[in-house]
C-alpha cells in the first residue's frame, strides 16, 4: 500500500515570492545564486528576510566584511525538464556561489532511488557545466529537516529518506560538488513546527562557513569566466537588453508603490531630485522621477550608463571633476548635476536594466557607507517590477 504524503501544516498557505532578491551593502558584493526547496521556500513566513536567505545574507555578510547580492529562486520541481532547459538563462557563471537546497519530499512520494539518481545528476551537470569550476557549486539536503517539521513520519518513511539521502552524498561526490545535510529542526515554533529563526541561523552558519571559503579562493583565483570577470563583461549587451524587452517597461506608468520610493529616495538624501532611469537600447529614459515630467537623453550623455557598467554604487561627489562622467553632455549643461549616487536595477535573472539614482544641483561630499539606504530602496524596486512583469504574462 502506497504511503499517502504528509499534510501540510497550517500556515502552508504563507509563503514568500517564488523569486526574489536579498542585499547587503558593502565594497565588491559577492553574487551567491541559491535555489530549491525545502526549508528555503520560507512556508509561514511573508518575506524570505526572515528565512534561510536573509540568514544567509546576514552571515555571510558578517564574516566577509563585503557587499551581498543573493537571488533566490524557489522550485520544487528543480530536477524537471522545464527546469533544467531554464538555467543556462540565469547566467550562471556570473554568480561567485551556487547554493542547492534539496528537501522535496521523495521518501513520502516513494520516488525510485534510481529515477532520483538519475534526475539530479542531470541537475549537477546542468550546474558544473555552466560554471568555471564544481568547486563553487554546494548541494544541501533538507528532506529529513521537512519530515520532522510537517508530521510524525512512519519508520518506513525515515529509513527510506536516510538511503536516498546517501544516494544523494554519493552522486553529489562523483560529480566533484560538495553535500551536506541540513539536520533537523530542535526549535520548533507556532502550529505545524514552523521554523524558528535560531534554526535558519543554524542553517546559515553551517553553509556560509563552507562558501566563504570557496569565495576566498575565488578572490585569489579570477580566471576569465568567474564570477567577478562574467558579470562585468560588456559583451553581454544583447542579453541584455532582450532580459529589459521582456520586462515590458515602455509604454506603461510605473506602479504608485514605485512612485514612492523614488520619492523616498531624494527625501532621505535631502536630495534635489531622484530617478528610476532605464538604459534601453541608445537611450536612457526614465521610468518614475520627481520631475513633473520624464526626460529621454542618449545613452552617451547620461550618467546611469556608467553606473549598470558595474556591480555596486556608483558614487560622484563633484560631476565636473569625475572623468567616468566629466566629457558627458548632462555634465557640461549650466543646469546638469554636480553630485550623483546611483545603484543598479537588476531583473531577476542579473541583467542590469537600469538605475535608481539621486542627484543635486551643487558637488557634495558623501561616503559609499552614507548611501545604504539607496541599495535597500533599489532591492524593493527590483521586487515592485519582478511582480509587475509575473502579471502581465
Amino acid at each position: 500500500m502506497a504511503t499517502a504524503p504528509p499534510r501540510l501544516p497550517a500556515f502552508a498557505s504563507t509563503r514568500p515570492d517564488r523569486v526574489a532578491t536579498i542585499r547587503r551593502s558593502g565594497r565588491m558584493p559577492h553574487q551567491v545564486l541559491v535555489l530549491g526547496s525545502g526549508v528555503l521556500a520560507g512556508w509561514g513566513l511573508q518575506s524570505h528576510e526572515a528565512g534561510l536567505p536573509g540568514a544567509l545574507a546576514d552571515a555571510l555578510h558578517a564574516r566577509s566584511g563585503r557587499g551581498v547580492d543573493l537571488t533566490v529562486i524557489v522550485d520544487a520541481e528543480l530536477t524537471s525538464d522545464r527546469a533544467l532547459d531554464a538555467l543556462p538563462g540565469l547566467r550562471l557563471r556570473r554568480f561567485d556561489a551556487l547554493v542547492v537546497v534539496l528537501g522535496e519530499d521523495p521518501a513520502a512520494r516513494l520516488i525510485r532511488p534510481s529515477h532520483w539518481q538519475r534526475q539530479l545528476t542531470r541537475l549537477l551537470h546542468a550546474l558544473t557545466s555552466h560554471v568555471d569550476t564544481g568547486r563553487r557549486v554546494f548541494v544541501y539536503d533538507s528532506a529529513r529537516a521537512m519530515l520532522a517539521n510537517s508530521h510524525a513520519p512512519s519508520g518506513r518513511i525515515w529509513r527510506r529518506a536516510g538511503k536516498l539521502h546517501d544516494l544523494t552524498a554519493r552522486t553529489c561526490a562523483h560529480a566533484g560538488v560538495r553535500f551536506a545535510e541540513l539536520a533537523p529542526s530542535l526549535h520548533r515554533i507556532g502550529l505545524g513546527g514552523r521554523f524558528s529563526p535560531t534554526d535558519y541561523a543554524a542553517w546559515s552558519d553551517q553553509v556560509v562557513e563552507r562558501i566563504r571559503l570557496a569565495l576566498l579562493d575565488l578572490d585569489e583565483w579570477l580566471a576569465p569566466g568567474a564570477g567577478h570577470s562574467y558579470r562585468d563583461s560588456a559583451a553581454h549587451e544583447e542579453l541584455r537588453q532582450a532580459a529589459l524587452d521582456s520586462m515590458r517597461l515602455k509604454g506603461d506608468a510605473p506602479g504608485e508603490l514605485i512612485d514612492v520610493i523614488v520619492r523616498r529616495a531624494k527625501a532621505v538624501f535631502g536630495a534635489d531630485g531622484a530617478a528610476l532611469n532605464i538604459i534601453d537600447g541608445d537611450e536612457q529614459w526614465q521610468l518614475a522621477t520627481t520631475r513633473a515630467a520624464g526626460v529621454t537623453v542618449p545613452r552617451q550623455d547620461g550618467f546611469c550608463d556608467v553606473t549598470i557598467a558595474a556591480d555596486g554604487l556608483t558614487l560622484i561627489n563633484d560631476v565636473r571633476r569625475d572623468a567616468r562622467v566629466s566629457g558627458r553632455r548632462l555634465a557640461k549643461g549650466p543646469t546638469g548635476p554636480g553630485f550623483y549616487a546611483g545603484v543598479p536595477i537588476h531583473t531577476w535573472d542579473g541583467y542590469r536594466i537600469g538605475a535608481l539614482c539621486v542627484y543635486d544641483r551643487a558637488p557634495r561630499t558623501m561616503r559609499e557607507s552614507d548611501l545604504q539606504e539607496l541599495h535597500e530602496l533599489a532591492g524593493r524596486i527590483e521586487q515592485e517590477l519582478w511582480t509587475e512583469a509575473l502579471r502581465r504574462e
